[in-house]
């Protein structure tokens, strides 16, 4: 478990995600291999398969 992150609630958006990706970077460090299966997986889609990230209901057109 980690601390919260709370010198983020007034950071900008650049600092924010460097941040996140700092603790990312904690949390995989140990098990980079489960990591990158993960993501891997995450990515794999059968052909005809939707895709789940690119739903236009998610990214409505402004």
């Amino acid at each position: 478990m980690r601390p919260p992150m709370d010198d983020l609630l007034t950071a900008d958006d650049t600092t924010i995600a460097r941040r996140m990706n700092e603790e990312v970077e904690l949390l995989v460090g140990p098990h980079k291999e489960q990591y990158t299966w993960i993501l891997k997986l995450l990515k794999t889609r059968k052909p005809g398969e939707i895709e789940p990230y690119k739903r236009k209901e998610l990214f409505p057109k402004k």
